[in-house]
């Protein structure tokens, strides 16, 4: 996880129902890191988010992915997406899920949050989500071939806006 809290930790660890023969202790192990100095950083006064050294995060990273295999690590990442989806951090969700290699709950997630982005003025991160998207993704989805129209609009990119426009009506059910 490029950032983490001890809510995370524990609903990655344990999943979301947690496990009866171990009590939930992220809070205590953070803070146990944390007095240790062993490669995590506070990103906030209030000790809540933390980070590791990159260095340290990428030898985690390698380990976790030879002791529990390639099939537990994405399962990981599901559980982290579905926990920074339920805290409304789309970004991390979304980064999650594409770790996770679930594309298609990654368009649902774009699908559901780009639109009242732009909306409220944040057309910078509706691309972002989006352009993080495959295309085959964003052409098999109406609503995603939408909001980039939209967006290819405002930004006066009107050939591009054609060709979604052109995409929408294709990915239209019926179609």
């Amino acid at each position: 996880l490029p950032r983490f809290n001890a809510s995370l930790c524990d609903t990655v660890r344990y999943g979301e129902a947690g496990s009866p023969d171990e009590p939930h202790d992220g809070r205590e192990i953070l803070a146990q890191l944390e007095r240790a100095n062993l490669f995590v950083t506070p990103l906030d006064h209030r000790r809540e988010w933390y980070r590791y050294h990159h260095l340290f995060a990428d030898l985690l990273r390698y380990q976790l992915r030879v002791q529990e295999g390639e099939t537990r690590v994405l399962g990981l990442h599901r559980r982290a997406a579905r926990w920074f989806e339920q805290h409304c951090l789309v970004d991390d969700a979304l980064f999650q899920y594409l770790a996770a290699k679930d594309t298609p709950a990654a368009a649902s997630l774009v699908a559901e949050h780009a639109m009242l982005a732009f909306r409220r003025g944040d057309i910078h991160s509706a691309q972002k989500w989006l352009d993080a998207l495959p295309e085959e993704s964003i052409r098999s989805s109406h609503r995603l071939c939408l909001d980039i129209a939209w967006i290819c609009a405002v930004r006066d990119y009107y050939n591009q806006m054609d060709k979604f426009v052109a995409a929408t009506e294709a990915a239209l059910p019926g179609s």
